[in-house]
């Protein structure tokens, strides 16, 4: 079996497409948790189909690997989280390690190839494999701008190096996977993004604000623009992304040490453990925002919001002074700021007033914020038109294992 796929490894969710035989969505929340006895549940029958259906969201695995050298069993995604047991995710805190470093990168970057070989299988054969799957692996990922050059081909390095095998626990039978990785390509954040962009793969019209389109300014001219800066807002950093004469420019871009999710942390350790609103984590406060509050709930949910808006608000700030000293560099030939990344989404409501103030500033510089439905999978979508161009489509004659 042969899969290639583009993977963005994000703090707050893994996303991407991996195509086998057939083409497989990723969009999952990155966290996983040790297995305890409670969760050894075995699907069989009718309930194999369900868990194939969800199985990033309900992968129970053992990884065995020199990047893992435990040997745990974990779950992952929402039942994960739904199990409340103690979870497992990227370290977004300051001065956090390299995500190519944490351990947690490895864990969810081969559990997910082995969830979709399996989805792949069970898709095209309508049974789970009674053998070992062998899988030949070409992916592209990515890594924060700030950390591409130093660490881009240790990252690589480390999953092309020997197999790693992976098995699945939640049947009656194991499921086993080797995974050997061929071709690992890593691009920084932001980055891969654009090329998304470039290629037309964002909805820049409907990013594009009224002032900005009586102003003549369409999407084509910002789909060719040659000079910006992308603001990439993850959960663990913020990218500053800079493109000089259609070209990245490692040493004009960088990042803040810090993320969406690096706030939500600090309010949960912060002000609203203060305040006495406790929660297990930024997993639990993030949903917890996103759900709409029941009219008992309403006053602890407007509670709630207030402080974390009250934070968004100090952090958009500093993303704004981190902006203008990036354009400053650059000097006046910046054509455009490009917004995007999964805490762009919360943020925009704090954010974007004062980006658009800071753009009328300096030189009144165009700031195209882009939509929700687009903003968190740029990275994903340009990750996997560079598979797709360097590693070409997997044929429908793929090997059965």
């Amino acid at each position: 079996m042969r899969l290639n796929g583009g993977l963005d490894t994000g703090n707050g969710y893994m996303k991407g497409e991996i195509s086998g035989r057939s083409d497989i969505n990723v969009d999952y929340p990155s966290v996983n948790a040790i297995y305890s006895l409670a969760n050894d549940i075995k699907a069989e029958g009718p309930a194999v189909a369900n868990v194939i259906a969800d199985i990033f969201n309900q992968m129970d695995i053992s990884i065995s690997s020199d990047l893992v050298p435990d040997g745990k069993r974990r779950i992952f995604g929402k039942r994960a989280i739904n199990s409340r047991a103690r979870t497992m995710a990227f370290d977004v805190n300051s001065f956090h390690r390299s995500k190519a470093e944490q351990e947690m990168s490895a864990i969810m970057v081969l559990g997910t190839f082995a969830g979709a070989a399996l989805k792949d299988y069970y898709e095209a054969e309508g049974k789970l494999p009674e053998k070992l799957m062998s899988i030949k692996v070409n992916c592209a990922l990515a890594l924060p701008v700030s950390e591409y050059r130093e660490f881009k081909n240790r990252y690589s390095e480390s999953f092309r190096k020997g197999s790693h095998l992976i098995t699945f626990h939640n049947f009656v039978e194991p499921v086993r996977a080797e995974l050997v990785f061929e071709n690992v390509l890593v691009f920084p954040e932001g980055a891969a993004a654009h090329y998304a962009i470039a290629n037309g793969l964002a909805d820049i019209e409907k990013a594009l604000n009224a002032k900005q389109k009586n102003l003549g300014i369409t999407s084509k001219m910002v789909q060719e623009a040659e000079n910006i800066i992308i603001i990439d807002i993850g959960e663990g950093t913020v990218n500053f992304v800079v493109f000089q004469g259609g070209e990245l420019s490692p040493d004009a871009s960088g990042a803040l040490d810090q993320g969406y999710g690096t706030m939500l942390d600090e309010c949960v350790s912060g002000r609203l453990k203060d305040s006495k609103f406790p929660f297990q984590g930024r997993k639990m406060l993030a949903d917890f925002l996103i759900t709409e509050p029941s009219p008992l709930n309403r006053a602890k949910y407007e509670a709630i919001r207030e402080i974390v808006d009250d934070e968004g608000s100090v952090f958009s700030e500093e993303i704004v002074l981190a902006a203008e000293n990036y354009i400053s560099r650059t000097g006046s030939g910046t054509e455009a700021i490009l917004v995007l990344g999964g805490g762009s989404i919360p943020l925009r409501r704090v954010l974007e007033p004062k980006l658009l103030e800071s753009g009328d500033r300096l030189s009144g510089i165009p700031v195209v914020y882009i939509s929700s439905d687009d903003a968190r999978k740029l990275n994903a979508k340009g990750l996997r038109k560079i598979a797709q161009e360097l590693f070409g489509k997997v044929k429908a004659s793929n090997e059965k294992k």
